[in-house]
């Protein structure tokens, strides 16, 4: 994840499902938000907003970086 001009950018490097098998590399997403600085950010809200519902139990783990993509 990184912060630039003004944008929140997450890039998926390596994932892997039985449904999608291994994906990832190129398969980014940025988005406009109003802030400057990760300071205030923490990876457990994004474990809790993650949305993963559906065999959410056999999630073994959710990575999210902080660096540039």
């Amino acid at each position: 994840m990184s912060l630039s001009g003004g944008n929140v950018n997450n890039q998926i490097l390596s994932g892997q499902s039985t449904t999608w098998s291994q994906f990832g590399d190129q398969l980014t997403v940025s988005f406009a938000a109003p802030v400057s600085s990760p300071s205030g950010y923490s990876p457990d809200t994004s474990v809790a907003r993650s949305g993963v519902s559906f065999e959410s139990n056999l999630v073994s783990s959710i990575i999210l970086p902080l660096g540039p993509l």
